[in-house]
């Protein structure tokens, strides 16, 4: 990973920037997903539709599949204490909660009506917005080198203190 490279000459601070260019360009991807998304819940919106039942078990295995890799993602960015991964991580948990979403729409769209299909993608949509806002949010914060929380630099410097 080139943000785990240590300083050269080119590079006197490291080369962490790449986590962060890594947690922008993966928003802005997010931000692209949430628009495609945003176009066919509207498109469909007046649209008679109909959800095939197989899509429910299809739905319960993704689910399952990204809870897996939320864990293991979690386990590497907590090793690494990385930003990217971190930006990872927040993503995957939305689309656990997305993906749980999706598995009841299937199964009230298959069982109930139709409807229910277009509803959800617009709460899918929010809960993605919500997570490209926090990772930008975290990624102008290592941009801009805000400085850190009282509490944090409090802890740092007692820390540095220690014989």
């Amino acid at each position: 990973m080139a943000a785990r490279k240590p300083p050269d000459r080119e590079h006197p601070y490291g080369h962490s920037g790449y986590e962060v260019l890594s947690a922008i360009v993966f928003s802005i991807i997010m931000a692209f997903i949430a628009a495609s998304i945003a176009t066919i819940a509207v498109s469909g919106l007046g649209k008679v539709h109909y959800v095939e039942r197989q899509g429910i078990l299809y739905s319960a295995v993704s689910t399952v599949m990204i809870a897996l890799s939320v864990l293991a993602l979690r386990k590497a960015a907590e090793k690494y204490q990385s930003l990217a991964l971190r930006a990872e991580v927040r993503h995957l948990n939305v689309d656990i909660v997305e993906s749980v979403i999706v598995l009841c729409r299937i199964v009230f769209a298959v069982e109930l009506n139709p409807i229910y299909d277009i509803f959800t993608a617009f709460i899918v949509l929010g809960l993605m917005l919500r997570g490209i806002i926090e990772n930008i949010s975290e990624s102008i914060s290592s941009i801009t080198q805000r400085k850190p929380s009282p509490s944090l630099e409090r802890s740092t410097i007692d820390i540095a203190k220690r014989p």
